[in-house]
């Protein structure tokens, strides 16, 4: 079932698999960076305080999940930054920033994001293996085309609003990270998933639905949720793409695992 291995996956390894081979790193990489801070393995926090007239900035730091989570290779990028100092902060705009400036200088792609977790959807020739070329074998054609048909059947369920927080909210919580890939993503899907993760008896392990969901700014010294989204989309498409420097061809290097994290 799609759905299934969709909840083994990473949301740019669904996306890398989804539209490869012509996937963007740049989607690929604001994906991973939301998906960490719905992991709660970061978050934002903001500095600052408009009453008193200053400028409001969102910082990243470590999130409560952060020392118990084993980032894979395309997650460390982002990580990386926080793993000497438990009280580090970085400007939003800056990490961003400087995690792109790395993926730049990198073959992000292949050598980060391709690994042993998707390999088996990808051709094994050894001709191929040994130019750098990654081509997906029948087994990844026909995943391809079954989570195309997954996410259009989830958003069309999703644009009716029937039954959306008992039914949809039960459908959408295995997909854990995935929910990211959805074309409507806002506050009242994440309520559907909160509502939803609650009402199991087993805790989802790592996703915080709640994170997206309305908190009261007051409540605690994290950026507005319903504007964090919002805020990482505007820094991204604030970014130049940087051409073939980010391998955005159908060549691909080969990358190697990306480690043990739990997803």
């Amino acid at each position: 079932m799609v759905s299934t291995i969709l909840a083994q996956l990473t949301p740019a390894e669904t996306l890398y698999l989804l539209n490869h081979p012509s996937s963007k790193i740049k989607d690929l990489a604001r994906l991973t960076f939301s998906d960490l801070l719905l992991k709660s393995v970061l978050k934002v926090e903001i500095r600052g305080q408009k009453d008193a007239g200053e400028t409001v900035v969102p910082f990243v730091l470590r999130g409560k999940k952060f020392k118990d989570y084993h980032p894979l290779k395309h997650e460390t990028l982002f990580t990386d930054f926080f793993t000497s100092d438990s009280a580090f902060a970085l400007p939003m705009v800056e990490l961003i920033e400087k995690t792109y400036q790395q993926i730049r200088e990198i073959n992000y792609k292949y050598s980060y994001l391709y690994s042993n977790r998707i390999a088996t959807y990808f051709s094994q020739n050894l001709i191929l293996r040994g130019i750098g070329i990654h081509v997906l074998n029948a087994r990844g054609r026909v995943l391809q085309v079954e989570i195309r048909e997954y996410f259009k059947n989830m958003n069309q369920q999703i644009a009716t609003k029937q039954n959306y927080i008992e039914q949809i909210g039960q459908k959408l919580l295995p997909l854990r990270g995935n929910i990211l890939l959805l074309q409507y993503v806002d506050a009242s899907l994440f309520e559907a998933l909160y509502k939803a993760q609650q009402a199991q008896e087993k805790e989802e392990e790592w996703y915080d639905f709640s994170l997206f969901y309305h908190v009261a700014l007051e409540e605690r010294k994290e950026f507005d949720p319903t504007e964090v989204m919002e805020l990482v989309d505007e820094i991204f498409d604030g970014i130049g793409d940087g051409g073939n420097a980010f391998g955005g061809g159908d060549s691909d290097s080969n990358g190697s695992d990306g480690g043990g994290g739990s997803d």
